[in-house]
C-alpha cells in the first residue's frame, strides 16, 4: 500500500486470480471505488502467483483469489501458499454463498470470503483495506517479536558469558595482587615467611575459584548436551529461517532458491537449528551487499543413513571466490563484522555441534558454501495427535477440547456435521470423536462418507445418549469403533481414544 503524490488518494497493488470470463466483474468493482487507485495484475498461471508470493518483483498488497481460477481448488492454493510461508493476504471471491467453503478458506488462512453480489464493490473495498492493514500490523508484530526473541537470546548469552568472565576475572585480579605481595616479600632483605605463606594460600584459593567456575560452565554445557532432541522436518526448518531473513533478502535484492524434500527429517532442537541457519543466511546477505546479480541457494545432500549436509551456497556475477585460508578465517571473531548476523558463525557452529551436527566450509568450489551437517532421521515420530470433536452441543465439544489440550494434543470442535464433513475432506485427523444423533447428518452417515472419500480415514469414536440394536449393527459395519453411551466420563473417552491411537502408532 502506498500514498500517491496527491495525499487523498491511496494506492494498492493487487493480484487478481480469476477466469477471464468473470475477471471483469472485479475490475469494474475496483474501478468504481472512489479515492483509491488499484494497480491490478491479472495472473495467468499458478507459477506466476508463486513468483509474486515469493517476493519476486514489486511487493503486492493483496491477492483476490477466485474459487473457479484454473479449475483448481482454492483450498489447495491457500495451503500451497501457506506451505511456502507467504505473508500475502488473500481474499477469496465466489459466485455464490457457501457456508462450508467460507469456513474452510478462513481456516486455511484467507483474510475474507466475498460473494459477487450487488454489494460487492463496497464490501470489496472495505475487505481489501481491512485485510491489508491487518496483514501490515501482523507483519510488524511478527518482526518485532522476532527481534525481541533474538535480543533476549543474545542478552541471555551475554549475561551468562559476562558472569563467567567476572567469576574468572575477579580471582585473576586477586591472584595478581597476591603474586605481587609474594614477590615483594621474597625480595625483602629479611623474608617474612608468614607473608609469603599468606600470599601463596591466597593464590591457591583464587585458582580453586577459577577451577570451580570452569566446572560449573562444563556442567551447564553437559546438561544442555543431554537435553532431548526432536524429530523435525528439514523443509520446515529452512522455510522458517528464510522467512525470518525475508527483510534482508528483499532489501539486498537477493534471489533465494530452496527446495528441500518434505520427507527428510532431522533430529535436533528446532529453534536452535533454525537460529543457526538464520545466522548463516544473514551472514551470506551481508557478504553479498556490494555485488550484483546475487543469489543464495539452499539444498540438501544425504551423506549416509545417519547424517546429511544442508548446503547454503551464495555467489554473484562478480564471483566471490576465496582462498582456503580466507575461508577458514570466517570462523574467527575478528571477522564477525555484521551485527545483523546475530550471534555469529562461531556460535552457530557450537549450536550445531550441540545438536550432534557440525558447520564446515567448502574450500573446493568457486562459490562460498556453508555446509550444515545434521543427524538424519528416516521417519517422523508422532509427538501429538490431532482430534476432531463433532457434537451439536457446543459445551460438550469444549469439554473434550479442554481435556485433549490438557494432555498435550490438538483438538478442533464443530457443531454442524455438514461443515465438519467438508472440513474432513480437506484436513487430516488421527481421530474423530463424533455424536451419533445430529440434525441433517448422523454421525454414522458422516463416518461412511469420510471412509468412502478418503483412503486413510481417521479412527472414529462415537458418543450418544442411546444406542439401540439397529445402531449397533450400523456401527459394526464401520469396523467396530469405540462407542460410549451417556452418561460417560469425558476423561475416560479421551483416555480410550488416546490409547487406541498410541497402540495403532506402535503397530505401524
Amino acid at each position: 500500500m502506498i500514498k500517491s503524490e496527491t495525499a487523498s488518494i491511496m494506492k494498492y497493488r493487487a493480484l487478481l486470480a480469476d477466469d477471464e470470463a468473470s475477471a471483469h466483474i472485479t475490475e469494474r468493482a475496483l474501478n468504481s471505488i472512489q479515492g483509491i487507485h488499484y494497480e491490478l495484475v491479472k495472473l495467468k498461471s499458478f507459477e506466476e502467483l508463486v513468483a509474486f508470493a515469493s517476493g519476486d518483483g514489486l511487493p503486492r498488497d493483496i491477492l483476490l483469489l477466485s474459487t473457479s481460477w484454473l479449475n483448481r481448488s482454492c483450498i489447495d492454493i491457500l495451503k500451497d501458499l501457506r506451505a511456502r510461508s507467504s505473508s500475502l493476504p488473500v481474499i477469496v471471491i465466489a459466485e455464490e454463498e457457501n457456508l462450508s467453503l467460507d469456513c474452510l478458506v478462513m481456516e486455511c488462512g484467507a483474510s475474507d470470503y466475498l460473494v459477487k453480489d450487488n454489494h460487492y464493490p463496497q464490501v470489496l473495498e472495505r475487505s481489501i483495506r481491512y485485510s491489508v492493514e491487518c496483514s501490515r500490523k501482523m507483519l510488524f508484530a511478527s518482526r518485532k517479536l522476532r527481534q525481541e526473541v533474538a535480543t533476549s537470546r543474545l542478552a541471555a548469552l551475554n549475561y551468562a558469558t559476562n558472569k563467567l568472565i567476572q567469576e574468572i576475572d575477579d580471582p585473576l585480579s586477586s591472584i595478581q595482587g597476591y603474586a605481587i605481595a609474594v614477590q615483594t616479600a621474597a625480595q625483602a632483605k629479611i623474608v617474612n615467611r608468614d607473608k609469603v605463606t599468606s600470599g601463596a594460600d591466597g593464590i591457591l584459593q583464587m585458582t580453586s575459584r577459577i577451577e570451580s567456575a570452569g566446572a560449573r560452565a562444563r556442567e551447564r554445557h553437559a546438561f544442555s548436551s543431554r537435553r532431548p532432541l526432536h524429530n523435525t522436518s528439514l523443509s520446515e526448518l529452512v522455510a522458517r529461517a528464510v522467512e525470518q531473513c525475508r527483510d534482508s533478502i528483499s532489501e539486498n535484492n537477493i534471489e533465494i532458491y530452496h527446495e528441500i524434500d518434505r520427507d527428510i527429517f532431522v533430529e535436533c532442537e528446532a529453534v536452535e537449528i533454525s537460529q543457526a541457519i538464520v545466522n548463516l543466511l544473514l551472514k551470506s546477505c551481508h557478504a553479498l551487499e556490494r555485488h550484483e546479480e546475487r543469489w543464495i541457494k539452499i539444498s540438501a545432500k544425504e551423506i549416509n543413513d545417519e547424517c546429511l549436509n544442508l548446503i547454503i551456497s551464495y555467489s554473484s556475477k562478480s564471483n566471490l571466490y576465496l582462498e582456503k585460508t580466507n575461508r577458514e578465517e570466517i570462523f574467527a571473531d575478528s571477522n564477525e563484522k555484521s551485527n545483523e548476523a546475530g550471534v555469529g558463525v562461531e556460535v552457530s557452529k557450537e549450536i550445531l555441534q550441540l545438536n550432534g551436527g557440525d558447520l564446515l566450509l567448502d574450500s573446493d568450489t568457486p562459490n562460498m558454501q556453508y555446509i550444515v551437517r545434521l543427524p538424519l532421521k528416516r521417519s517422523k515420530a508422532k509427538t501429538h495427535f490431532d482430534i476432531f470433536v463433532i457434537d451439536d452441543e457446543m459445551s460438550i465439544g469444549e469439554l473434550f477440547q479442554e481435556e485433549i489440550a490438557r494432555r498435550g494434543h490438538v483438538a478442533k470442535t464443530e457443531t454442524n456435521p455438514e461443515v465438519a464433513l467438508a472440513h474432513l475432506q480437506h484436513f487430516d485427523y488421527d481421530a474423530v470423536i463424533c455424536d451419533i444423533h445430529m440434525d441433517h447428518l448422523s454421525g454414522i452417515e458422516l463416518a461412511e462418507k469420510v471412509r468412502l472419500a478418503s483412503k486413510a480415514s481417521p479412527r472414529f469414536v462415537f458418543i450418544s445418549g442411546f444406542v439401540d440394536s439397529g445402531i449397533k449393527i450400523e456401527i459394526a459395519k464401520l469396523g467396530k469403533p469405540l462407542v460410549f453411551e451417556k452418561p460417560f466420563s469425558i476423561r475416560e473417552v479421551v483416555d480410550q481414544t488416546l490409547h487406541l491411537l498410541e497402540t495403532t502408532e506402535q503397530l505401524t
